[in-house]
Order: C-alpha cells, then sequence, then structure tokens
C-alpha cells in the first residue's frame, strides 16, 4: 500500500488532517506500486449481535466478572445498544478482575464471512453508579477459521496489528473500518486500553448476505481510477465462497477483469443448484476517473524571525463519470511553518496516481538588527572654559539572514565634539537584498558653573541629636543653545548614572555618586547631575556641618553650612508611678524603694540632676530610691538639665493611708418553707482608706447554699508588697421553716420560722371583739438536724363577744390579712356609702385602706372593693365642696396615702390577675400585663366618651370609658377627654425577670379620678375666685403606672393629653431622663391647657 506518513488530506474538496480511507458505497480502492489499479467490492451491513440474529451461544470471552446478578457481564450482554430488561445487569460484557490486562470476547460465525470492520459502545451500568461508567478506549482485532491459529488485522503494507480508536463516553458508538476486507468464521476484540473496566458492546460489520444467503451475490462495486487510466482491475468474493452447493452456469466478467474508466458495466452471473433451479446474479461496476488541480504558485513576505506561516486554496478536483468521494494527501500542511527560500507542495487523490504540485517562496524583507540596540542620546558635562572633548560609546554590531552587510557611518567612537552643541550621529547597515535599517542618536557637550545657597540654622528632631535638612538646590549656569537650567524636585526627570557614559567611563558601579540631584535644561527632557557629599533630606547631627557640591565630572564646587542647634529638654524614662501604701495605725512611719528614673538627652551628652522630696509631714528620702514616709503625700521630685540649659522634671507622689476592712452586718437567711438549706448573698467587704483593687479571701463565698445552722464567714485582704494582713468576720444563720400545712379540721397555717409562734389564716370577723385576730396559735419548734424543725400542735383562741355596731374606729386596729381582706374591704365600702361621715373620716380610711394593701391580697374582689371605698369619698367631698362656702380639706398625709394604697393594691392584683378593668363613678382602672412584642409600636391608654349627658368634668366617670391600645396612634373618631402615650421604646427599658435576659411583661396600670379630690393642688387652692368661689381642677386627674423599668435617657417622648373646655387639646411631652427607677408615675392636672401639677414617684 502507498504509505502516507506526514500527509494531511481533503475529503469533498474541505481540508481533514490525517489520512483517511476512501470509502462510498459497494466498493473499495487499492492501490499498490507494483500492480495496476485493483478495485474490490465491499459490504457494510450489520453481522447480528444488535438484532439477535448470531445467538448468545455463538458469543463467548476470556472471563466473566461476577457482579451482583447471574446475568450481570456475559458475553451475550455485548451486543449493540443492549440495556438488560430487568433495569439490574450490566448492559455489556465485562472480563474478571484478574483477566482486565488480556481479555478478549469471540464471535462464532459458523463459516467463513467477508468482515470489513467493528462498532464499539461503552458498557452502563444500571444503577447510574458513577465508579462504573466503562469503556474500551483503544482494541485490536484478531481472526481464524479454526480457534487456533490467529492472525491480528495489520496496518497497511505491514504486519503490525493495527490499534484501533474506541470510545470517549458511555453511549456514543464508534465505528471503525478496516484497510481491506477480512475472510473468516471466528473474530475476537482484544480490548488494550479502557476507561474504568475493558468493558463493551459490539456489532460487526461485513457482508451479511455471506452468512445467511446462499447465492453469495455481491453488491454494486464503485471505483476511484486516475483519469488518464483507461481501464482498471475490479475483484469480488467469488459467487461460491460461501455456498459450495451451487454450480455457476453463466458468468459476464470475472473477478480481476479490466473495467474502462468512466463507465458502468453490468455483471450477470447464472446459476444451478442440485434440485435444478436457476439463479441469477446481477450487479454494477462503476469506474470513476478523477483529476486534480493543485493552486497557483504562492509567494509571500516572512516575519521577523525570518520565516512565514502560509495557508492556500484547497486542490480543485474533477471527474469523468459518476462523481465520487475521495481523500486527498498533502507533503505539507495548511498554516505550518515555511523558511526563507522556495519549497515543493504536492497534493494526491489517496489510492491513485493522480496529483499535483505548486511551490510556496517565503522572501526576506526585513532589515538588518542592531545588536546591542543603537546607543541613547549621550549628554557630556565639562567645564565651561574647556572649547570640546572627546566622546565615545560602546560599539554595536548587526544581525540579518541575507548577510554580508554593508556599514556606512557620520561619527566613530572617540570623535571630538564642540562644547554647547548639539550634533546627530548616523549609522546605516544594508543586506544583500536592499534592506536597510538606521541608528541615530544625538550627543550633546554642555559647559556648567553653579552658586549653592546661604548657611542654614534648624533644630534637631524630637528624642535626637539629628534631624533632617533640606534646601534649594544650588543655581546653575549653563553654556548650552539649549538655554539656562530649572531645578526640579529630586527624581522628577531623574536618570540613572547608567544612562550618562562620561569621558573615562562606561556608566558602571565604579563612576555612579549616589543621592545626586537633577536638573532640566529649559527646552530639552535631558538631565544634568550633580554630586555632593549631602542631600537635601539628610539627618545632620548637633552643631556646623559643611556641605559641598560639585558638578559632576568637573572640578567645579561651592560650598555652605547646616548649623543644628538643640533646643530639648531631657528624657525622663521610668519615672516611677505614684504609690499608695496601707498602714493600720496614723502613727506609723513606713520605708519605701523605688528604682530612679532614668535621664537622657537627645545630644547623648551627661545631664545635671538635682533631687528633693516635699512632704506634707515628716519624711526622709534619698536620689538613691530609699525613704521613711510618716501617714500623708509626699512628693519626690528629679530635676535634669542638659547642657544646652533645657529642663524636664518627673515628680511622683507617696501616700501613706490608715486602712481598715469592715465585713457587712450579721445575715439572717430563712430556708423555704419545708427545706434544710438556701442559697445566701452578700455583698463583700469595704477597705476603707484604699481606693485600689482587693484581694479578698474568705473561707464561705455570696450564693453559697448552706444548711440550717450559724456560720462564721471571715474575710482576709493582703497587702503583699506591704507585708499588711487585714481581717473581719460577720455571722450568717440559716433558719429553717416549717411549711404551710392544713390541719384536719380544715384550719390553714401558713409557712412559719422554726421557734416562732404562727397565727392560723382564719381570722375573728369585724362583729366579734376581737376581730381580725386569729382563732387559733400555734409553734413551729426548732429541733437538732437533721429534723431542724417541726410543727406543735395549735391552741384555740376565742373570738370574743359579737359585737353589736362595727365603727371606722374599730376597723382601724383590727390586723389585716389574705384571709379577710376581702371583709374589710367590704365593710370599708360598705360604711363610705352609707354615711358621708365615714366618708369624711379620711385619716381612717386612709389607715384602713393602708392595712388593706399592706395584706398583700391581689384578689380582683379586694381591689374592686377598695375602689369604691375611693370612689365614695371623692362623691362625697365633692358634694360638700360644691354646697359649702369653705372647701372639705384632705390632709395631705391622709390623700397621700390612700393614694398609694390605690397603687399598691392595683398591682398587687395586676401581678396576681395580669388584666384589670374597673369602672367606678368617679375612678377608673385599666391595667395590663402584655408581652413586650404587643408594644412595639407603643401602647396608649385613653378615656373615652360615651354620652353627651354629663361632662366628666364636672362629676362622676359614669358616661366614660377607658381603652386600651397597642399603639401610640389614638385614632381620630375617639372623643377623647385624657389619655397617656408610651413610646415603644420603652419595652428596651424592662427589667429582665430572668437570667437569660429575655424581655419580661410589659406591665402598667392608667388611673383616672374624676377631680382632684385626693391630690392638694396647693398652687391653685390658695386663690379664691369670684364671690369667694373655691377653685378647682375643671376635669379629671390621670395616674399612669409603669412597673419593673429603668428609665435611662427615654429618647421618644411620654406625652399624656387632656381634653379641656375649649375643646383645645392640650399635650404636656415629658422626656424622662433619670438613673433608675423601677417603678414610674406620673400624676398630671390640667385646666385650660394648664399643667398644673406633675410629679413622678420611685
Amino acid at each position: 500500500m502507498l504509505e502516507a506518513a506526514n500527509l494531511s488530506s481533503y475529503a469533498n474538496s474541505g481540508l481533514q488532517r490525517g489520512r483517511h480511507d476512501l470509502t462510498w458505497d459497494g466498493g473499495r480502492v487499492e492501490l499498490t506500486e507494483s500492480s495496476p489499479t485493483v478495485c474490490v467490492g465491499i459490504c457494510d451491513d450489520p453481522l447480528g449481535l444488535e438484532d439477535g440474529s448470531i445467538s448468545d451461544s455463538m458469543i463467548t470471552a476470556s472471563s466473566t466478572l461476577n457482579i451482583r446478578t447471574t446475568d450481570n457481564c456475559q458475553p451475550y450482554n455485548a451486543r449493540l445498544n443492549h440495556v438488560a430488561a430487568d433495569n439490574e445487569t450490566v448492559g455489556g460484557w465485562c472480563p474478571s478482575d484478574s483477566d482486565k490486562e488480556r481479555p478478549w470476547l469471540q464471535v462464532d460465525l459458523l463459516h467463513q464471512v467477508q468482515i470489513e470492520g467493528v462498532i464499539i459502545q461503552g458498557s452502563p451500568d444500571p444503577l447510574n453508579t458513577p465508579d462504573w461508567d466503562d469503556w474500551v478506549t483503544e482494541y485490536q482485532v484478531q481472526y481464524s477459521d479454526s480457534q487456533t491459529d490467529w492472525t491480528y488485522v495489520s496496518e497497511p503494507s505491514s504486519t503490525t496489528a493495527q490499534t484501533f480508536q474506541g470510545n470517549t463516553d458511555l453511549t456514543t458508538p464508534v465505528k471503525s473500518l478496516f484497510k481491506k476486507p477480512i475472510y473468516a468464521r471466528y473474530i475476537r476484540i482484544r480490548p488494550t486500553a479502557y476507561h474504568v473496566w475493558p468493558s463493551m458492546r459490539i456489532e460487526l460489520i461485513g457482508c451479511r448476505a455471506s452468512i445467511f444467503q446462499i447465492t453469495g451475490c455481491s453488491s454494486n462495486i464503485s471505483c476511484l481510477a486516475d483519469a488518464k487510466s483507461r481501464f482498471i482491475s475490479v475483484s469480488w468474493p467469488a459467487l461460491n465462497r460461501s455456498a459450495s452447493h451451487l454450480v455457476l452456469q453463466y458468468a459476464s466478467h470475472e473477478p480481476g477483469d479490466l473495467f474502462p474508466v468512466g463507465n458502468i458495466t453490468k455483471v450477470k452471473h447464472t446459476t444451478l443448484s442440485q434440485g435444478g433451479k436457476t439463479r441469477s446474479c446481477d450487479f454494477f461496476v462503476t469506474v470513476t476517473g478523477v483529476n486534480i488541480t493543485c493552486p497557483e504558485n504562492i509567494t509571500v513576505s516572512a516575519n521577523l524571525n525570518n520565516f512565514a506561516y502560509v495557508f492556500w486554496s484547497p486542490p480543485v478536483l474533477s471527474f469523468s463519470g459518476v462523481d465520487q468521494s475521495v481523500t486527498v494527501i498533502s507533503d505539507h500542511d495548511q498554516g505550518q511553518r515555511f523558511d526563507i527560500g522556495t519549497t515543493l507542495v504536492t497534493n494526491r487523490v489517496l489510492e491513485t496516481e493522480s496529483q499535483c504540485q505548486f511551490s510556496v517562496t517565503v522572501k526576506d524583507t526585513n532589515p538588518p538588527r542592531f545588536f546591542p540596540a543603537c546607543p541613547a542620546y549621550i549628554f557630556r558635562l565639562v567645564d565651561i572654559s574647556i572649547p570640546s572633548v572627546s566622546v565615545s560609546w560602546s560599539a554595536f554590531n548587526a544581525s540579518d539572514s541575507s548577510p554580508p552587510l554593508l556599514w556606512n557611518s557620520s561619527h566613530q567612537p572617540g570623535d571630538v565634539f564642540q562644547t554647547g552643541e548639539d550634533t546627530v550621529v548616523t549609522y546605516e547597515v544594508t543586506d544583500q537584498e536592499g534592506n536597510s535599517a538606521y541608528c541615530n542618536f544625538t550627543v550633546t557637550v554642555t559647559g556648567v558653573e553653579f552658586q549653592c545657597p546661604a548657611n542654614i540654622t534648624v533644630a534637631t528632631d524630637t528624642g535626637i541629636n539629628t534631624t533632617s535638612v533640606s534646601w534649594m538646590q544650588p543655581k546653575v549656569t549653563f553654556n548650552s543653545m539649549n538655554g539656562q537650567a530649572s531645578t526640579t524636585e529630586n527624581g522628577s526627570g531623574f536618570y540613572d548614572d547608567e544612562d550618562y557614559n562620561y569621558d573615562g567611563g562606561d556608566g558602571s558601579s565604579d563612576n555612579r555618586i549616589d543621592g545626586s540631584d537633577v536638573y532640566q535644561r529649559d527646552n530639552r527632557e535631558t538631565g544634568v547631575r550633580l554630586q555632593s557629599d549631602h542631600q537635601p533630606g539628610d539627618l545632620f547631627s548637633i552643631g556646623a556641618t559643611q556641605v559641598i557640591y560639585q558638578v559632576q565630572e568637573t572640578e567645579i564646587e561651592c560650598r555652605f553650612h547646616v548649623i543644628v542647634e538643640d533646643d530639648e529638654p531631657p528624657k525622663v524614662s521610668g519615672c516611677p508611678d505614684d504609690v499608695i501604701i496601707p498602714v493600720t495605725s496614723s502613727s506609723q512611719l513606713v520605708t519605701h524603694s523605688w528604682i530612679p528614673p532614668i535621664l537622657t538627652d537627645n545630644s547623648g551628652q551627661d545631664v545635671r540632676v538635682t533631687f528633693n522630696c516635699l512632704p506634707t509631714t515628716f519624711s526622709e528620702c534619698n536620689r538613691a530610691g530609699n525613704g521613711s514616709f510618716s501617714v500623708g503625700d509626699t512628693t519626690v521630685r528629679y530635676t535634669a538639665r542638659d547642657m544646652s540649659g533645657n529642663r524636664n522634671v518627673c515628680a511622683f507622689t507617696v501616700t501613706v493611708t490608715v486602712v481598715n476592712i469592715v465585713c457587712p452586718a450579721n445575715i439572717t437567711a430563712f430556708a423555704s418553707a419545708g427545706s434544710t438549706t438556701t442559697s445566701v448573698s452578700w455583698s463583700e467587704p469595704v477597705v476603707t482608706g484604699w481606693k485600689g483593687e482587693t484581694n479578698f479571701t474568705s473561707n464561705y463565698s455570696p450564693g453559697m447554699t448552706l444548711p440550717i445552722g450559724t456560720y462564721r464567714v471571715s474575710y482576709q485582704q493582703w497587702f503583699a508588697e506591704d507585708d499588711l494582713p487585714l481581717e473581719c468576720f460577720f455571722f450568717v444563720v440559716v433558719e429553717g421553716q416549717c411549711p404551710a400545712h392544713n390541719t384536719s379540721d380544715g384550719l390553714r397555717w401558713p409557712a412559719a420560722v422554726a421557734g416562732s409562734v404562727t397565727k392560723s389564716v382564719k381570722r375573728c370577723a369585724l362583729t366579734t371583739a376581737n376581730a381580725g385576730q386569729p382563732v387559733a396559735v400555734r409553734n413551729c419548734l426548732r429541733e437538732k438536724a437533721p429534723l431542724y424543725f417541726r410543727w406543735e400542735e395549735y391552741a384555740n383562741q376565742s373570738c370574743g363577744e359579737v359585737e353589736k355596731e362595727v365603727t371606722l374606729e374599730n376597723v382601724v386596729e383590727v390586723e389585716v390579712s389574705k384571709a379577710n381582706a376581702v371583709e374589710v374591704a367590704g365593710f370599708l365600702a360598705s360604711q363610705t356609702s352609707k354615711s358621708s361621715e365615714d366618708a369624711q373620716d379620711f385619716e381612717a380610711v386612709s389607715s384602713i385602706l393602708e392595712n388593706i394593701a399592706e395584706a398583700g391580697s391581689g384578689n380582683v374582689k379586694v381591689a374592686e372593693l377598695v375602689l369604691d371605698t375611693v370612689s365614695n369619698v371623692i362623691l362625697t367631698v365633692g358634694r360638700t365642696t360644691d354646697t359649702e362656702s369653705q372647701p372639705t380639706k384632705i390632709d395631705a398625709k391622709s390623700s397621700s396615702a390612700i393614694v398609694q394604697s390605690v397603687e399598691a393594691q392595683i398591682s398587687l392584683t395586676l401581678q396576681q390577675e395580669g388584666q384589670i378593668s374597673i369602672r367606678q363613678d368617679s375612678i377608673h382602672v385599666e391595667a395590663v400585663s402584655l408581652d413586650s412584642t404587643l408594644a412595639t409600636e407603643g401602647l396608649s391608654f385613653v378615656s373615652v366618651k360615651q354620652s353627651t349627658t354629663l361632662d366628666p368634668r364636672q362629676g362622676p366617670l359614669a358616661h366614660t370609658d377607658v381603652k386600651t391600645l397597642h399603639s401610640t396612634v389614638i385614632p381620630k373618631d375617639l372623643d377623647v377627654l385624657a389619655s397617656a402615650q408610651l413610646p415603644s421604646n420603652i419595652i428596651g427599658l424592662l427589667q429582665s425577670p430572668n437570667a437569660n435576659k429575655t424581655s419580661g411583661q410589659l406591665q402598667a396600670s392608667f388611673l383616672i379620678y374624676a377631680d382632684d379630690t385626693l391630690f392638694q393642688s396647693a398652687s391653685l387652692r390658695k386663690y379664691r375666685g369670684e364671690n369667694n368661689s373655691t377653685r378647682k381642677v375643671a376635669g379629671s386627674v390621670v395616674s399612669l403606672t409603669v412597673e419593673n423599668v429603668e428609665l435611662i435617657n427615654l429618647t421618644e417622648p411620654l406625652v399624656i393629653a387632656f381634653k379641656v373646655i375649649s375643646e383645645i387639646t392640650y399635650q404636656y411631652k415629658l422626656v424622662i431622663k433619670t438613673e433608675a427607677l423601677e417603678t414610674f408615675s406620673a400624676f398630671v392636672t390640667a385646666k385650660n391647657g394648664l399643667v398644673s401639677d406633675f410629679r413622678y414617684k420611685n
């Protein structure tokens, strides 16, 4: 076969790289160097693996992988596009693990068959396991008729086994045709490279009829030949190769006959079977001539690297007869590199003698290249008195691909150049192709002189004996056609020394001048350089330093002085801190030592030091760091002066103070009822006379859980540096409590402290002589551990005779408890409603109300009766005031006690019930306990008018109501008489009730009093009205209480508003700025828009 190494190919006039088989329907072209063209028929039928025509028993393998099921990886699964029906079996064949390196899959075709190629495909895993996505990437093919002598399908014109390219993914079939057909019964596929596992599915391509038909008739045959040939030899399989029982009766042509180029010839065969039946076999042989025409010769210019990448048009193909798909090969690739010169390119139609040629010429159009590079601008400085100077530069050369080179120049290194002039030096070099390169540069020789600045005086930098000093650059005068110089900042237009080749130097490090300054001439950007032993910005020490400037490469110089003065005082390091020394007696004299300070000066010279002590009492001390000190303050002072007279001081105070440790008072703590232990906390001791840190040690710690008993708690404070111990102690007594208990006769007993007498919960009725007294008493006895406490049997007590009449004076003396709070409150409400005289007995009423509040009952019924009583008092006093010339007065103590009792009772009930809404004729209460999240937009209480019959500011509140709004916005359709608005940010001020700091409940109560009866507004009452009438607040009084808040810089206002007679609403905006309030209450009275009384209480 014709070799096709290093060739590129064209197919259908499109460029394809490498060698490709020339195939078409029905035939194959084979060219040999020693024989005429032979055309052999080709079949491309699937041989039956995919469609099952080849049975399972005809497919075997070297091994099988045993995995999951018995059907997995079996050879009969190796059918193209096979997928297992059970969705569990691997859809292909896979060898065992030990056989992965040289496995094979074999197909038995039962008899010799014409085989043209193989289709191969990967093997899928139905479980979609990524590790089992397998396919074969390379394989080889063997064939045999006996299973003993195997032959590899080989490379063309070679005995080397051909390696075919396999798959690159799991599912795409890859088809490979043999260079020529093979005839065999057995085929083996041998994987040589694979992805994960050598697993595959296949199909064989060939003449299916040779297996399943008895005639063995060939298909139509198409062949290619050089258009200049007249005939070619065409062959096909012998008719009886797969059907030996047939007898050839007639043949118009035999395999190997010559067929005309450009024609279609019909081939006819007739056969006779043993049964006497006649059969015909007809097919056509088409021979097409092909001619190839190359493009015109190509000429291009080389790139800067003296070669070119060249592209051309594909050759033109022409055919005689029927057009065919052909492959064109070339000995050069499109776009490959071509060196300078002419190269012949040959194109050939594969497997024919038809070929053409053209030339590619690469021309040299590049000029020569200088190396090293052409010199840059050359600048020389000389003394202004020198008329000319010799200037040299480094030698340079040139390279080119077309030597030899011709040189021409205007000057040579070492020529003389005039001072004050610019001279252009020109070099020209030309190669043999006429390409020229040029090198031009300018040589400038300038004369120079200059003048230094005046002397400079500065001070040292802080902490050191030097300073950085800057100055204006010296004035430079040039003898140059480019004008005079202008000074620039350091670094502006700066050139390294390598940029200059001075006379006698080559710009190397031996000729560099560090820290040089640059000057620009007026109309050229070329710098000149000065050298100096100092530069602007250098550090200078104390004293006078001479600075010398010199023009580089000349002897011209100027001089000035930099004078550095020291005005910085000495530095004090390690000045001792003030010290406090504790003592236990005012008469003690203590010794104290310290490390003297380090006194230095930025000049580096010694400093003069003076030392003294200035005690408030008798003390002795010295400069070495020792002293004796009495109680009081002593100032120790070091004064330092340097050689320039600058002064600094180190001063510290030694304080001797009398200290003592004071423990808290003795503590009595109570264990929970029925418990034998409790947690006890206390404040740590106070060290008097001491403001520093403490390091207390103690045998007990605050918060410890202690059993019932008495404990001596001792504290020690140790001043280690002064070897001074202090100690104090106190006692903690933990008392036990008998638990609350109900006796069998129904008496209830509250928890009681051991060693105390306890009263029964049940009390004598108010109508008895011993009203309010317990019906029985009982001792809670102390016992030894581990019992600690025990209830004793109780003793009954008599309630006495039944009283005929009970008065306020009797009830004032009655002890009120949670058990009889309802009874007492009911009596009080009843008494004050029956008689105006009892309602005006303010002192008795206020005392009983205080007793009720102190009983601690949060019963709603108690709260209702208390408010009923207060309403009765307000109504009674109000009627009296309206009918009498002199107003009824409630002394401030009684009125304050009534108001505070109401507040206390409302607070107790709110804590127990969480919601209170009580309406009396002259007092309304609305109290809420809300989750803080419900008040994120603020909270408002509003008193709303419900009837136009009465004005609430002139009488009871019977026709008003109180509403709670979860917002600071009040609807406009409400007829609001008074309101209080809490801002939303009050939520952030709530005190957390638990250790995890979560927000607690927002508890607030809003009270509306019909008038100011219970509030002594002295600013109004001390004045009389017309006809000696009494002044009153014309409206209601508001009380607002917010529980458990700490008001610190409230950023939004708390607004209280009233509706006045003139129908004008007055808003009193109050912003609280207080450090800490546990309970906040505001009382406001208003008349005609004037706030007359406001107060808050803790």
